[in-house]
């Protein structure tokens, strides 16, 4: 029980050392370990009471105290599991099924891959109305510079590193600026998207927490994000690999300072990074989130485009 508590408290620890949010990023598998041997437990202490007829009566509370840990530990999921769970996050939109959507992809395409095909066909079936590359290299600004009659706004970034970025879209801006938000000065890209709702749109990348120094710059940017959009009234959106899952304290603070939410609630884990890696030990760091004006959402995990992530498709409706 000592263990789980321990997991609680990491949980909703705010400002964590580098080196333990590291691990907290992994969470959902953690709790997973600690059900199966708590489990495992469980049924040890039944067999040994069985065999050496021992009071069955703590062994119930013990089980009834697993069942309400349990529980407490899967507070922090409930948000991003499944539909059943919507009544922890009530929905409020009145929007008309007919009203119109909006359809983003991101993609994280990996800086030294230029396979191109796979996310070609992808973009092709999803038929987006923005898209948003990170570690944007030359093949795939390529790929888009061919689809420039489809997308014929766009704002691109090439940095000739893992940070360069790149948005493309269908529907018009009437604001656009190129940021360098935080410490490190990393480029990110603002849009205001000429929908029926105007949409501040803000594509970024911060570093990954793979040093101390990346881990602090990493947060400034967060801070920085939040002051920039402070100032824009409005719908909000923020797209990006944004190096961080939501189990994080730093997430969590961080968005509700923006006043936002993460378009995977009640969608699932949506686990993208790292493909390579088998599907339960990745973890979700490719964000999508809006305001609330633009409630209600659907979001995907795309194919293997060769990257380390797995793109993502996002529909948004006000």
């Amino acid at each position: 029980m000592g263990s789980g508590a321990a997991l609680i408290f990491l949980q909703i620890w705010s400002s964590p050392p580098r080196f333990i949010e590291l691990g907290i990023h992994f969470y959902p598998q953690w709790l997973t370990l600690w059900a199966i041997l708590a489990l495992c437990f469980a049924g040890m202490s039944r067999f040994l009471s069985s065999v050496f007829k021992t009071s069955l009566q703590a062994l119930r509370w013990q089980n009834i105290s697993f069942l309400l840990l349990l529980l407490a530990l899967l507070l922090p999921l409930r948000s991003y599991l499944l539909p059943v769970f919507d009544f922890f996050q009530p929905k409020h939109s009145t929007t008309e099924p007919s009203a119109p959507v909006l359809r983003i992809v991101l993609a994280n395409v990996l800086f030294s891959n230029v396979q191109t095909a796979n996310f070609e066909r992808w973009l092709d079936q999803e038929q987006a109305d923005v898209v948003v590359i990170e570690e944007l290299n030359r093949a795939y600004e390529a790929v888009m510079h061919k689809r420039k009659v489809d997308y014929p706004y766009h704002r691109v970034v090439y940095t000739g590193n893992p940070f360069g970025i790149g948005l493309w879209s269908r529907i018009p801006f009437d604001q656009e600026e190129t940021l360098q938000l935080g410490p490190a000065q990393l480029p990110s890209l603002y849009v205001r998207l000429k929908t029926p709702q105007p949409l501040h749109l803000l594509a970024t990348h911060p570093y990954p927490p793979i040093s101390d120094r990346y881990f602090t710059d990493r947060n400034a940017q967060y801070g920085a994000i939040t002051e920039f959009l402070a100032k824009k009234s409005g719908p909000k959106a923020v797209v990006g690999d944004l190096n961080i899952t939501p189990w994080s304290g730093y997430y969590q603070r961080w968005e509700q300072q923006l006043g936002l939410r993460n378009t995977r609630q009640s969608q699932g884990l949506l686990s993208s990074w790292p493909v390579h890696w088998p599907a339960f030990l990745r973890i979700p760091i490719d964000h999508v989130l809006v305001s609330e004006d633009w409630s209600e959402s659907e979001t995907v995990l795309g194919p293997d485009i060769g990257s380390d992530h797995l793109p993502l498709r996002v529909v948004i409706r006000p």
